[in-house]
C-alpha cells in the first residue's frame, strides 16, 4: 500500500514556506548599494530633464496645459500651470531629492519626493519618457518601503518585489520581441545599428556585407534568447550568479554598440537587488542566496 498523503500538511507547509519567503528580514546594509544606485540613475534622469524641461511642461512648449486629456485615461498633476522657472524649481527638488537618497539623508523622504514628482511631470507631458524611467520609477518605490539607513534588520519584501520586477521586465521584453517580424528574421538590430540616432560606433562597413548580417541576425535571436533565460535565472539562487553574469554582457553589449539613454546603467544597476554586500564579516560582495 501507498503512503497516505497528507494534503492539509502540504498546504500548510506551502503556506508557511509563502509567509516566509516575504516576511523575512535582512540588514539594513542589504538596500544600501541598491538606494546608492537608484539614487544616482533618478539624479541622471532629472539632469537629463534640463535641456527640454521648458519644451516638455512650460505650458508655452510643446505641451499645452490640457494636453493629457486625450490620454484616455485617469490622470492627475499639479503641474498643467508651470511657467519658467517654476520648471526649474520643480526639476531642481528632484534633484536634491535624488542625491538625498542616493546620501541616506532621510533616504525615504528623498526616494518619495524623487518618486512623486516625477510621476507628476509624467502626467504633465509624457513625451519625454521611456522604459527607464518607468522601472526607476517602479525599484524607487518598492526600497522605499524599507529601512534604508541606519543598523539592524529591515523587511526582505521590497527586495524581493524588485528582483521580481527585473525578471519581468525581461520576460516581458522577450514576449514583445517573438511577436515582432523583424526579431522573428533577426533583422530588428540590423535595422537600429544603421540608426544615426541609435549608433554609438558606425559598423556600416560590417552591416554591408553578408556575413556581418548574419552575425547581427545571430546577435538578435541571442538577445531573445538571454532575456527570456534571465527571467529564470535571476529568480533562482543557484543559477543568480549565472544570470548576473551574462545579464552584465548582455548589457555592457547594448551600451558599447547602442545610445538608448539610461537603460544599460539602469539594468546593471537594478542588479545590486541581487547581490549584499556584509560589511560586519568582509569588505566585498556576494551573490544573495535568497
Amino acid at each position: 500500500m501507498g503512503v497516505p498523503v497528507n494534503g492539509r500538511g502540504i498546504v500548510r507547509a506551502l503556506c508557511q514556506g509563502w509567509l516566509a519567503y516575504w516576511e523575512g528580514r535582512v540588514p539594513v546594509a542589504r538596500y544600501v548599494p541598491l538606494r546608492v544606485g537608484l539614487g544616482i540613475v533618478f539624479l541622471a534622469q532629472y539632469l537629463t530633464m534640463l535641456p527640454i524641461a521648458h519644451l516638455q511642461f512650460d505650458t508655452r512648449g510643446l505641451a499645452p496645459a490640457d494636453v493629457g486629456s486625450s490620454w484616455g485615461h485617469v490622470r492627475y498633476t499639479l503641474f498643467d500651470g508651470l511657467t519658467g522657472g517654476q520648471v526649474d524649481a520643480v526639476i531642481g527638488i528632484g534633484a536634491l531629492a535624488s542625491v538625498g537618497l542616493a546620501a541616506g539623508v532621510f533616504p525615504r523622504v528623498c526616494g518619495a519626493v524623487a518618486f512623486v514628482l516625477e510621476v507628476l511631470l509624467l502626467h504633465r507631458s509624457n513625451f519625454w519618457q521611456d522604459g527607464s524611467d518607468c522601472l526607476v520609477r517602479c525599484l524607487v518605490f518598492f526600497v522605499c518601503f524599507a529601512r534604508l539607513s541606519g543598523t539592524g534588520g529591515t523587511g526582505i519584501w521590497p527586495l524581493r518585489f524588485a528582483r521580481l520586477q527585473v525578471a519581468i521586465v525581461y520576460l516581458a521584453t522577450a514576449i514583445w520581441k517573438l511577436q515582432g517580424r523583424d526579431w522573428q528574421n533577426g533583422s530588428a538590430l540590423y535595422w537600429v545599428l544603421q540608426d544615426p540616432k541609435y549608433q554609438r560606433i558606425s559598423i556600416d562597413g560590417l552591416l554591408a556585407t553578408t556575413a556581418g548580417q548574419d552575425l547581427v541576425a545571430l546577435g538578435a535571436w541571442a538577445t531573445v534568447a538571454v532575456e527570456l533565460a534571465l527571467a529564470v535565472l535571476l529568480m533562482v539562487p543557484r543559477t543568480r550568479k549565472a544570470g548576473l553574469g551574462l545579464g552584465t554582457l548582455l548589457h555592457l553589449g547594448i551600451w558599447a554598440t547602442m545610445r538608448i539613454g539610461l537603460f544599460s546603467p539602469l539594468m546593471l544597476v537594478s542588479y545590486l537587488a541581487f547581490v549584499e554586500r556584509d560589511a560586519t564579516a568582509r569588505w566585498g560582495w556576494r551573490v544573495s542566496g535568497d
